[in-house]
């Protein structure tokens, strides 16, 4: 009876090593990493903003900004799904490709193609008819104002969360009333307006043009592109040859400098 007791107790010390042992093999707990991604369109390469980033194995998420960067823990073993309106939805799975010492991953989204109705030809009667029809036709938005679209909803949201009963009633004033939300409007349209004018900008300079440019990398990269600090006037303003060869002309600057 003692040799058995002791031959199952081997047998699950064994058990509980070997388990041990892969674990901290296959998935050490020091391989989860902060990692950068950048989102962009497949076909157009302009960035995806405010996609949905979720690590089903950890159970975290992350949204992507305006520019589509967005951060996240990864680690060995992980599966990962993103999804954005307008465009398909795309998994990753990690086996160790992603490092946090890298600048970023671009990641390729496809967008969807959405099916038309039928166009019907029809011959109006008279021209009055003509203009109430054109004018009761209903467009398709444009980009920016789908954006703004999207903003507003999450403003409206993020109100209806609130606890209002801390605000001051309607009688108080307008403080929380229609000039509240005049001023909200105010500064979404220069929120607007800043995003566009950055959105410019970095399709003209960003990391990634600087890197491909001087094959620099890691901490090297960073320290020269604060080496760099263009004026926010020049960039709006440059072409980007114009912005790419001030880059090569600093960049000679750097070595000499570094050498």
């Amino acid at each position: 009876m003692k040799i058995l007791c002791k031959i199952v107790f081997l047998i699950l010390l064994l058990c509980f090593n070997y388990t041990a042992f892969s674990q901290e093999v296959f998935f050490p707990e020091d391989s989860v990493q902060v990692v950068n991604f950048r989102l962009i369109d497949a076909k157009t390469s302009e960035p995806v903003g405010l996609a949905h980033l979720l690590n089903y194995s950890r159970g975290i998420g992350s949204i992507s900004d305006m520019l589509g960067y967005v951060t996240i823990r990864v680690g060995v073993g992980d599966s990962i799904r993103i999804s954005a309106i307008g465009y398909y939805s795309r998994g990753l799975y990690s086996w160790g490709q992603y490092k946090k010492d890298s600048l970023f991953y671009t990641i390729k989204l496809l967008p969807k193609v959405y099916e038309l109705q039928p166009v019907t030809i029809s011959r109006f009667t008279t021209y009055d008819r003509f203009l109430r029809q054109v004018a009761s036709l209903r467009l398709m938005p444009t980009k920016e104002e789908l954006l703004q679209l999207r903003v507003e909803t999450y403003l409206s949201n993020a109100i209806k969360r609130m606890d209002l009963k801390t605000l001051p009633q309607t009688s108080g004033g307008i403080i929380f009333g229609q000039d509240w939300y005049s001023r909200q409007k105010e500064k979404l349209k220069e929120y607007l307006q800043k995003e566009k004018e950055r959105n410019v900008v970095e399709q003209k300079y960003n990391p990634g043009i600087v890197q491909e440019l001087t094959g620099l990398s890691g901490n090297e990269l960073y320290d020269f592109l604060g080496y760099l600090n263009f004026d926010e006037e020049f960039l709006k303003n440059s072409s980007d040859y114009e912005i790419r060869r001030a880059i090569l002309a600093k960049y000679n600057l750097y070595k000499k400098k570094k050498e």
